[in-house]
């Protein structure tokens, strides 16, 4: 079965949006039942990705603008939480969720901001490269005023409401990887541990005169690390952001390519964005020297209103199914097209169809990594039973395979009889293998009390398994002694 995720972006909610939360999510509700009878058809999302733009956001002057944002995130939070609840069962750790510009509190990004002198602005005069996402130097096209960043603190209290309305989507819950505000990203783990989604938040230096997408400098590197040096190995890495990759020749808002193929050369091979208001499916590559892809999906808008949409395209969301090889996407494009009413978007850059599918491409380690998963579970098996825990090891070995003869069976074995839990030596011994399994588990039927289920073991398994004779005397002394003391 694909693993199924719902990406939406670009919410813009506000208590004044045209289209209202109950109106959404019914309109969602109906589209996935629909699905069903589609050809391809598809289920209901196994996580929720949302990419940037929760809120319509304030603009700059606008008398009282803390009242109104937190209004608005008031609107989103609502909207998060019913999808949750409807969809993922109320389970809040499968929700993925980055900020876009409009995310951005313009009036607090000012506020950290002085004029600079026309005596300083004409010794030293300001260039385009001037004013990129790391420098403190910012220009008003309205006004024809230069400013300078004075307060970085303040600055970075832009995107504050933001972070209390992340705080409260997470309250309570348990996640791998703890959300820290103070940096550029967040981690999750998807499909059980198969997926790893590093999300990004693509605002770095953006604000009330920026317009650019970028991710902070060294986000990238640290969220590879992250994931690599906890030990953790995942089919896929996944990126999320919010800014999409190009634009019109006049525009700024969109976010350098680099980034990209920087994450692409660390691995990640699906990324996931917002901010154009438009459905797109696209592959970047790079060659090392082997050409290594990324499928790059960004989802239309899914609330914005008819001015801030794209000429001819509705309001759209994305329904992503990853093959349980984890080498390929189909994605599905759904658009608004009658009302409220979503249906598969028959665009001409999608062939016609609502969906197309898109090759991933192999994960870099040559091991695979479900096998990789097996052997950290096992050397952290051996850990606990070398510190005398056999309990934790048996817990932890059992996420793994035990039907067949293997080293973790063996290891769990040791493990329950250590403990001296004989209903798990029983269960993982029964029916026997091997000649050891056999010793253990007549053994342990025989500590339960289960003296005929012991012989019968021995009786049907000694020759099978060529069982030295006189170890069969000594395990048939055994639970006849057991049966004795009962």
């Amino acid at each position: 079965m694909p693993y199924t995720i719902l990406h939406i972006s670009d919410l813009h909610r506000s208590p004044t949006d045209p289209i209202g939360n109950d109106e959404l999510l019914s309109s969602l509700v109906s589209d996935f039942e629909r699905a069903a009878t589609e050809d391809p058809p598809f289920g209901l999302p196994d996580a929720i990705v949302i990419s940037g733009d929760l809120v319509q956001g304030v603009g700059l002057g606008e008398p009282d603008h803390e009242a109104i944002i937190r209004a608005q995130y008031e609107v989103a939070l609502d909207l998060v939480n019913r999808l949750c609840h409807r969809f993922l069962g109320g389970d809040r750790s499968r929700i993925v969720i980055v900020p876009g510009n409009h995310d951005v509190d313009w009036n607090v990004a000012f506020s950290a901001m002085q004029p600079v002198a026309e005596a300083d602005l004409a010794a030293s005069p300001i260039r385009p490269r001037d004013m990129g996402p790391r420098s403190d130097v910012r220009w008003d096209w309205h006004d024809r005023t230069a400013y300078r960043i004075v307060d970085r603190a303040r600055y970075d209290a832009r995107l504050d409401h933001y972070r209390r309305f992340v705080a409260q989507v997470y309250d309570g819950v348990a996640l791998r990887y703890a959300i820290n505000s103070g940096i550029g990203y967040a981690l999750f783990e998807l499909d059980g541990g198969r997926i790893g989604v590093a999300a990004f938040s693509s605002c770095f230096g953006n604000d009330c005169f920026a317009f650019h997408g970028a991710i902070a400098q060294d986000s990238v590197a640290q969220a590879h690390m992250d994931l690599h040096d906890r030990g953790a190995q995942y089919d896929i890495l996944m990126a999320v952001w919010h800014h999409s990759l190009e634009g019109p020749p006049e525009a700024t808002d969109y976010m350098d390519v680099d980034t990209v193929y920087n994450l692409i050369g660390r691995g990640f091979r699906l990324g996931l964005h917002g901010h154009q208001h438009r459905g797109q499916v696209s592959n970047r590559y790079i060659h090392l020297p082997r050409a290594e892809p990324m499928a790059i999906v960004s989802a239309g808008s899914l609330c914005a209103g008819p001015v801030d949409l794209p000429t001819g395209v509705n309001r759209q969301y994305n329904v992503l199914e990853i093959a349980d090889d984890c080498r390929t996407v189909r994605v599905h494009v759904r658009e608004m097209a009658v009302g409220t009413v979503f249906a598969p978007s028959l665009r001409a850059d999608l062939g016609g169809r609502g969906h197309t599918v898109m090759n991933i491409g192999a994960r870099l380690s040559p091991i695979p990594p479900a096998r990789l998963r097996a052997d950290a579970v096992v050397v952290k098996a051996e850990e606990l039973l070398k510190s005398g825990d056999a309990p934790g090891a048996l817990v932890a070995l059992r996420s793994l395979d035990l039907t067949a003869v293997s080293y973790p069976r063996t290891l769990a074995l040791r493990a329950a009889a250590d403990a001296q839990d004989w209903e798990s030596v029983t269960e993982i011994a029964t029916p026997p293998q091997t000649v050891e399994e056999l010793v253990e588990a007549s053994r342990a039927l025989a500590q339960q009390g289960r003296f005929d289920d012991a012989s019968a073991v021995l009786d049907g398994f000694s020759r099978t398994l060529d069982l030295d004779a006189a170890v069969e005397g000594d395990l048939r002394s055994f639970v006849a002694a057991r049966k004795a003391m009962a």
